[in-house]
Order: C-alpha cells, then sequence, then structure tokens
C-alpha cells in the first residue's frame, strides 16, 4: 500500500475509523511531528477534537534511527531492554540515550502548549494517531501516558505498521485501526511518495488552527443557547 503523503493517509484511516462511530465525545492525539498531520484529518473529517502527546523514540547507539524505546512527554520511558543488550548498549548508553529523548520530548511539549490549550481527556475516547508503526515504541510510550488520566478507551491509528509491532501495541490499547500491516517493513517513509519531515512550526500552525475551529465552535453553540 502506497500513500501520495500523509495528508492523503491521514484521510483514507479515517475512512475506516469512521464505522467506529465514536461520535463528538471523542479526542484525536496526533503524535509529533508527523501524526500531527495524520491526526488533523482524523480529527477534521470524524469531527472530533485534536490533541497531541509527545512521544519520542530512544536511539540505538551508532544509529539513532533503530528504536531501542522511546519517551513521553512527562518523562516515563518504554525500552526495550533486550533490544538495547543485543546491540552492546550497557546501562550507561542506555540512560544517556534516555536522557537525550526526554528532554528533546519536555522541548516539544513546552512549545507546543503555547499553540493550544491541552484537552481533558479523564473519561473519553482517545484516538492516538502516527504515520506508521515500525518498533511501536513511540505508540506505546504515548498510550501509557494517556492511560494517566483515565481515558474511557484508547485507540491505536496509523495507515501502516510492521506485523509483530501491530501486535505489541494491540496488547497495550483497546483497539487498533491500521490500514495495512506486513512481516516485512524496513521503514515508514518507504510507503509514501512525500514522506518530507514535519517541522515544529507546521505542529503549532495545526494545533493553532485547531485551538481557532474549536473556538468558532463554542462561539456557536453559546450564540444558539441565547437565541
Amino acid at each position: 500500500m502506497m500513500f501520495s503523503d500523509r495528508v492523503d493517509a491521514g484521510r483514507r484511516l479515517a475512512g475506516a475509523l469512521k464505522p467506529l462511530a465514536l461520535g463528538r465525545d471523542c479526542v484525536v492525539a496526533g503524535i509529533p511531528r508527523g501524526g500531527m498531520v495524520i491526526g488533523m484529518e482524523i480529527a477534521s473529517a470524524l469531527g472530533c477534537r485534536l490533541d497531541y502527546v509527545v512521544s519520542r523514540k530512544i536511539g540505538a547507539a551508532g544509529n539513532a534511527e533503530l528504536a531501542i524505546g522511546a519517551v513521553a512527554e512527562d518523562g516515563s520511558s518504554y525500552v526495550d531492554a533486550e533490544l538495547a543488550a543485543a546491540l552492546g548498549m550497557d546501562r550507561r548508553a542506555v540512560d544517556g540515550a534516555t536522557a537525550y529523548s526526554r528532554a528533546e520530548a519536555l522541548r516539544r511539549a513546552e512549545r507546543y502548549s503555547a499553540a493550544k490549550s491541552r484537552e481533558d481527556l479523564n473519561g473519553v475516547d482517545v484516538i492516538l494517531a502516527d504515520d506508521g508503526i515500525a518498533t511501536g515504541y513511540t505508540m506505546l510510550a504515548a498510550s501509557r501516558f494517556v492511560k494517566k488520566a483515565g481515558p474511557r478507551s484508547i485507540i491505536a491509528a496509523a495507515p501502516i505498521a510492521a506485523a509483530d509491532s501491530a501486535q505489541r501495541v494491540m496488547k497495550e490499547v483497546d483497539q487498533l485501526v491500521c490500514l495495512d500491516t506486513l512481516a516485512v517493513f524496513s521503514a515508514i517513509g518507504e510507503f509514501y511518495i512525500d514522506f518530507g519531515q514535519v517541522s515544529d512550526e507546521e505542529v503549532m500552525s495545526i494545533l493553532e488552527r485547531s485551538s481557532r475551529l474549536d473556538s468558532g465552535r463554542t462561539d456557536r453553540v453559546l450564540s444558539d443557547g441565547r437565541r
């Protein structure tokens, strides 16, 4: 399965989520950066509120693109100790890589918070959206973070996923919605014609646009109530 870009993937994924009929009492939480574009399309199609959950992968020593785990925006982490050991990473190396990713996750969360107030996730259905699931670690760290807020359910959503990672994620969430899973999987970008990097500025723009839309909905509700 190939996607033109993240917008195309998000729209097609939204189509697969529509049968769930979650209603407006749901929040789509994109995982920045790429997952925010996916989340924006889902939230727009389903009429849900948009939020974000920062979850950043922990890179392996000598190969930052290979994830051994991930860190969520509150500093909590998920690390595959067996994988780290197999790659020759001792406790000091793992702690160093984790600290680096934690600092970046906290930086992103602080910056994005200026663009939009956070949604209350207690008692609502949360759709965690990303542009793909390779190792699944960022999704796992994000779902564990969201669980602390007491949502009614957590639905992990991604256009594409590695089959073994999909199984790992399914154990942590209430439901996984994915357009395709593959046993042979090397990189998320191979399934996109355009997989350009999403900038912090683009994430901020998406969140600011969502905040304006939320304000517009509130104004309309108040206006209707005065009639």
